[in-house]
């Protein structure tokens, strides 16, 4: 090892004198301004197969062969709440970064590994960007997570190997502020599984869905955990209670069909029988080999899980009501006839068995958010 001990500490700048000159040979377009910035200048301009901007331009460091403008930045020393300055430290004109149309920042997460930290459109961190107009800047945690909600068609294709994407760590209450969910649906979902016991496989919590760990106090989420949340509020919106949604949001993350469920109002029951005729059919076993486990309730062992209709049960009780149409009022017998006429002439698929999460190995499964989540969560923030 070289001596940089007392007067030999001059020795150092020496030698980052040579290795500048090797550098410059290498990378002629090295204006050595600022070290760090010049190094992810040259990386990116290489592994995209950009060009240099037009010397003195504000805002913006390289151009592709398209024309997009793209602002190039270096995290040396990472900290999740840091400031990246979009404009440059230096920089004094209003909102620079806007001249840009791309950004992309490279640089050293949490554990020292070389990551690409952003490679999206500038506009869509918008939302997110603090400091005013003249030193604009956004946190890296807000950089990261926006990053991985971008589709692939967004970002810059490269030309050669680069480094991973940051991985983001996301918050319960991320949950509201990048995805639009309401503020109690962590608490509301967690506490049903936590307080009502699971009724489709025992000894299941919600923890066997997800990927997430607890540090301290916080739970930490992975894109799986929330991607499974946001495709459980879908459910719930439609009507269907948690737990179910939960189960339907989980074949939808590792692709396993389902068929498609329609919550059972009172309103819409109405428009085929009495509530006393509805759990008269779903009690009946003979009817359970024509009505789907959803509409029976099969799939839940419960007689109190709500009750839904897949698209077959809907036309079952659509053929149902043209045959109603001739029978006698109170006519039970004619009822039930009728009933199973209607149940035959629709024959029900086969039932889907809800998978238990404890038998398949879900953290190996990708899921890409910005595909799944992008339009809902971005499209209205620019």
């Amino acid at each position: 090892m070289r001596n940089y001990k007392n007067e030999n500490i001059f020795n150092y700048l020496i030698d980052v004198e040579k290795l500048r000159d090797q550098l410059k040979k290498q990378n002629p377009t090295f204006k050595f301004s600022s070290d760090k910035g010049d190094v992810a200048e040259a990386y990116v301009k290489s592994v995209f197969g950009l060009k240099q901007a037009p010397y003195g331009e504000e805002g913006y460091d390289l151009v592709s062969k398209n024309g997009i403008k793209v602002s190039v930045k270096n995290v040396w020393e990472y900290n999740p709440y840091r400031g990246l300055h979009l404009s440059g430290g230096s920089n004094v004109k209003p909102n620079a970064y806007k001249k840009a149309d791309h950004l992309i920042c490279v640089g050293r997460d949490e554990n020292n590994i070389m990551r690409i930290m952003g490679n999206l459109p500038i506009k869509y961190l918008e939302k997110y960007i603090q400091g005013g107009k003249i030193h604009p800047r956004v946190t890296m945690r807000h950089l990261i997570k926006v990053n991985s909600l971008i589709p692939e068609n967004l970002k810059l294709k490269p030309v050669k190997n680069i480094y991973p994407d940051a991985v983001p760590e996301y918050y319960p209450k991320d949950l509201n502020e990048f995805f639009k969910l309401p503020k109690n649906f962590w608490s509301n979902v967690t506490m049903l599984w936590r307080n009502v016991g699971n009724k489709f496989h025992t000894k299941t919590v919600l923890q066997d869905f997800m990927t997430g760990q607890k540090k301290g106090n916080h739970n930490i989420l992975r894109e799986w955990d929330v991607a499974l949340f946001y495709l459980i509020s879908k459910n719930v919106l439609k009507g269907i209670d948690y737990r179910t949604s939960t189960y339907i949001a989980f074949h939808q993350l590792i692709k396993k069909p389902l068929p498609e469920i329609f919550p059972v109002s009172n309103g819409k029951l109405l428009n085929y029988m009495s509530d006393t005729g509805y759990t008269t059919i779903k009690k009946n076993r003979k009817y359970h080999k024509y009505l789907s486990q959803f509409m029976t309730s099969t799939y839940a062992n419960s007689h109190r899980t709500h009750s839904y209709w897949t698209k077959n049960d809907i036309k079952i009780l659509d053929y149902f009501v043209l045959l109603k149409k001739d029978l006698k009022k109170g006519d039970q017998g004619s009822w039930h006839k009728a009933f199973l006429k209607a149940c035959k002439k629709y024959p029900k698929p086969t039932d889907v068995k809800l998978i238990n999460p404890k038998k398949i190995k879900f953290r190996n499964i990708k899921v890409n958010l910005g595909n799944l989540i992008f339009k809902d969560s971005f499209m209205s923030n620019i």
